[in-house]
């Protein structure tokens, strides 16, 4: 058997920070957000969405709110990437703090 064949997939992330004292209540409120319509866990400080095609897990504290998105396939990555985005500038207009993808 070579290794490649017992190998597993590797998986792709993309992370975002962004610098705001209102970490935990974007956190909440995204998470609520999409409990009605993927499964979701959250707390104060900590979160975690899953998609069909992967993950997002949220992390705030008095700095801010970090969001590491998971997938398998480059095109789900983008996707996760695109919704929390897209939901995120939505959710914090009224502030609109930067949000940085790596």
């Amino acid at each position: 058997m070579s290794e490649q064949q017992s190998s597993p997939q590797l998986t792709l992330q993309r992370v975002a920070q962004v610098k705001t004292p209102q970490g935990s209540k974007y956190l909440l409120r995204l998470c609520k957000h999409f409990a009605h319509r993927v499964s979701a866990d959250w707390d104060e400080n900590r979160g975690n969405i899953c998609f069909a095609g992967g993950t997002c897990t949220l992390q705030a504290d008095a700095s801010g709110l970090q969001m590491i998105c998971s997938a398998e396939s480059e095109q789900e990555l983008m996707e996760i990437v695109d919704t929390m985005d897209r939901h995120f500038i939505r959710f914090a207009k009224a502030e609109a703090p930067e949000l940085i993808w790596q």
